[in-house]
């Protein structure tokens, strides 16, 4: 049996590589997401409210469940 605390500093590092990896893929994503929408044909002010929609839906939605 191994110890309890050496278990949970595995478990601990297992998490912290998991979320360097996984917003490291979203920050590489999000970089070339607005290039791949501009030469898919989509315009300036399109690609923005597409991407700007994510930001706002957020700002409602975190006080609606916040107060819930």
């Amino acid at each position: 049996m191994s110890h309890p605390s050496l278990t949970n500093i595995r478990s601990l590092g297992f998490i912290k590589a998991f979320n360097f990896f996984i917003y490291g893929a979203i920050s590489v994503y999000s970089t070339f997401f607005p290039l791949y929408l501009k030469e898919a044909g989509m315009s300036n002010f399109t690609v923005g409210l597409l991407l700007a929609g994510g930001p706002f839906i957020s700002l409602l939605s975190n006080p609606f469940w916040g107060y819930w």
